[in-house]
């Protein structure tokens, strides 16, 4: 572009005139008062811009392939403020750039033709034959009969070869060429390394800000070394997946460090799994420790993985499997995890399990939106992995359910039809005998476990502990059980009192319907309604929860448990009888023959 053509040249003066003529004067350019956009004047404009769609009428075939992407891509375009009618001089009517966008992205204008364009067809024209008429236009020739230029748009866009020529363009821009892909998976790699740098980056400044050195060192032999000098280990293990989509197997191991008198735990490695099925991880495992040569078996004296079947399943799992060869090792899983489980098995009851699917989405529909949260404002969301919260929304949940209905039933006659729609159906599902029992019945346990679960996450817990909390939940709900007829009156006096709040009162004592057959709900033959939902409800809950614990919470781990009880704070609480049979099942379980003096000697 060339700058001389922005400043304004200067007359020559006439013949006579003096220095100080104020002839100049008047050819300075005066600031404009207009309220009209700067235009672009012609001449500001370079005629040669190269991605110009009329320097290329009749040269579709002989253009390179880079070049018609190109085109394609960055076709030239006026901007919003081109003088048009500079180019229309000898037009009845100038081009509008709204054109531009109604029509678009096919319609293209060309300042070195002054007329439009169809990048398509002259990119991919059609046959010859077709070049006729004011359609032609757009091809071979620039369209400039603006006054009538929505009614041949429309009728360009309708013919064949344009449509032809679109799908060419499409099917052009789909096939990228080789080099161009290797341009592209170039720029790939360049992007994740940039990445990768600037994780680099953020490590160099976290050590820089905390005075922590850079120099890496491998630990793993010496922490392997300390292990070896132990009396015992446990091995801890979880799976998870890189940031390739990699299967790896993080290993720890936790040993009893003399120097520091205290228990480590200290991680070791990583493992890549070429399964995840239980015999592959196991033999990841051991494989990894006879590498590490963690030898002899027997002081492998635990396990620690996750709850899920295949870690911990007792017949086929990987710790059942790891167990054949390391005899000595016992399985623990957390406490609070188990606790948790026991309460997820009970979505195995068709009640229990609708009516907590109900109250998630009833939690979650006022949750999302600030103003509904407004109409309900105590409420919580239930969190599935805070689990001391989640115990708590359900006995929230409960107190304030006659606030949550009313909410529901006015946000069921206002707002737009789909909150209608959904807050109805919410409504329809929560206004039931069954789920304000089941609501009434799950507060009435939550409200029991909350504090265990508290309890089992302490620092200061230990398995003794924890087996006791386990072993009080079991007695009490026992008891229940023994008695379901004076719950089943608790539960259902309970439930009336929120009956009568939302007007089901005569409901909630009245016999439900029985029939011969039935799939959908419970149909157990009573002949009160205390002594139905006492079958149908309560005594399936308490057998559900008793049974759970029994299973999660099993006597498997007798030796360790007999290991904590020799701390002497369980030792001061212990009869002589109870020590003795201590001592001989350590000594059975750990060929430990000299446990019995040892402890008549403490």
């Amino acid at each position: 572009m060339d700058i001389r053509k922005f400043f304004v040249l200067k007359r020559k003066k006439p013949e006579g005139a003096s220095s100080d003529s104020d002839d100049s004067v008047g050819d300075l350019a005066r600031p404009s008062t207009s309220k009209e956009p700067n235009l672009v004047p012609d001449s500001s404009i370079n005629d040669c811009n190269e991605n110009d769609i009329g320097k290329f009428i009749g040269q579709a075939s002989m253009l390179s392939t880079e070049m018609k992407k190109e085109l394609l891509e960055n076709t030239w375009s006026p901007s919003a403020t081109y003088d048009f009618v500079e180019d229309a001089k000898h037009l009845k009517r100038k081009f509008n750039y709204s054109w531009l966008e109604t029509y678009s992205p096919w319609l293209a204008y060309s300042r070195h033709q002054k007329g439009a364009f169809c990048k398509y067809c002259t990119l991919f024209p059609p046959n010859p034959n077709f070049f006729r008429g004011v359609l032609g236009s757009f091809i071979i020739r620039p369209f400039c009969k603006f006054k009538d230029i929505h009614e041949h748009c429309k009728k360009h866009m309708e013919t064949h070869f344009h449509k032809m020529a679109l799908e060419a363009a499409k099917s052009f821009l789909g096939s990228v060429p080789v080099d161009l892909q290797l341009n592209k998976y170039s720029r790939g790699i360049i992007e994740e390394n940039r990445k990768i740098i600037t994780s680099i980056i953020s490590c160099i400044t976290f050590c820089g800000s905390h005075d922590l050195a850079l120099r890496g060192k491998h630990y793993g032999k010496d922490i392997v070394k300390k292990v070896k000098e132990a009396e015992a280990y446990s091995v801890l293990a979880d799976e998870t997946a890189d940031i390739s989509g990699t299967e790896q197997l993080s290993i720890g191991l936790r040993y009893f460090d003399e120097e520091a008198n205290e228990v480590q735990e200290m991680f070791v490695g990583f493992v890549e799994l070429k399964g995840l099925d239980a015999k592959s991880i196991a033999y990841c495992i051991d494989e990894f420790l006879t590498k590490e040569d963690l030898k002899p078996a027997d002081k492998c004296v635990g396990f620690g993985f996750d709850g899920c079947s295949t870690m911990s399943g007792k017949d086929g799992g990987v710790q059942a499997i790891l167990r054949e060869k390391y005899t000595k090792a016992l399985f623990f899983h957390c406490s609070s995890h188990k606790l948790n489980l026991v309460i997820n098995d009970l979505n195995v009851l068709p009640e229990i399990r609708n009516t907590m699917g109900t109250t998630k989405d009833i939690i979650n529909f006022f949750r999302e939106s600030v103003l509904r949260r407004k109409l309900v404002p105590n409420i919580a969301r239930l969190c599935e992995t805070r689990w001391s919260e989640k115990h708590k929304t359900i006995r929230v949940f409960k107190e304030n359910f006659p606030v949550i209905l009313e909410a529901l039933e006015n946000l069921s006659r206002e707002g737009n039809s789909a909150t209608r729609k959904n807050t109805f159906q919410l409504h329809a599902a929560a206004i039931k005998i069954s789920f304000i029992l089941c609501i009434t019945l799950i507060a009435k346990y939550s409200a029991l476990l909350e504090p265990v679960v508290s309890a089992l996450q302490s620092i200061a817990l230990d398995v003794v502990k924890a087996s006791q909390h386990v072993k009080r939940i079991l007695q009490l709900l026992k008891s229940h059980r023994d008695n379901p007829e004076r719950v089943t009156d608790e539960i259902i006096k309970d439930a009336i009192v929120v009956a009568e709040k939302v007007g089901l009162e005569e409901d909630i004592t009245s016999m439900p319907r029985i029939v011969g057959k039935q799939r959908h709900r419970s149909n157990h033959p009573a002949e009160s309604p205390s002594e139905f939902w006492k079958r149908s409800l309560i005594i399936p809950y308490l057998d559900s929860v008793i049974t759970s614990l029994e299973t999660r919470f099993a006597e498997e781990n007798t030796p360790s448990f007999a290991l904590s009880k020799l701390h002497p704070a369980q030792m001061q609480t212990m009869s002589v009888e109870n020590l003795t049979e201590t001592c001989e099942t350590i000594a059975q379980f750990y060929n430990l023959p000299n446990i019995k003096i040892e402890v008549e000697l403490w």
